[in-house]
């Protein structure tokens, strides 16, 4: 059974703002977060806010969405290097579902992409048992 809403600083039911919509999928013990528009120094805490109202459920796989994100700025990379270390410190296993062409093209200006390689791709093991 999966469950789908929005989130914004009123909580899980309101859309998260004009420049960039989050929305949270709970699978089980899985969550799946997909970000859609700008994700920049504007928008970040939008996208931080359903990170952490989201990882109160996540306990096995915590996957993120960013195939439809057409911008990322250093405070986007600076929040998915966090979530990264974040979720590790929990025991959750953060991946990356799907990249836009932006995200990729930034995380490879900064020569960090491989930090995601292991676990990009692998947002698909969401929706299974």
């Amino acid at each position: 059974m999966s469950n789908v809403f929005l989130c914004s600083k009123e909580g899980l039911s309101v859309d998260a703002g004009q420049d960039i919509t989050v929305s949270v999928e709970r699978i089980r013990d899985r969550m799946m977060i997909s970000a859609r528009g700008e994700l920049d120094c504007a928008t970040t805490y939008k996208l931080v806010e359903a990170v952490e109202a989201a990882s109160d459920y996540a306990s096995g796989l915590f996957a993120l969405d960013f195939g439809e994100v057409t911008f990322i700025d250093s405070e986007g990379i600076k929040l998915l290097l966090a979530l990264h270390g974040k979720m590790a410190g929990r025991g959750v296993r953060l991946c990356i579902s799907k990249w836009s062409r932006q995200v990729i093209r930034a995380m490879s200006l900064l020569g960090i992409e491989d930090r995601f390689s292991e676990i990009a791709g692998l947002g698909d093991t969401i929706y299974r048992s």
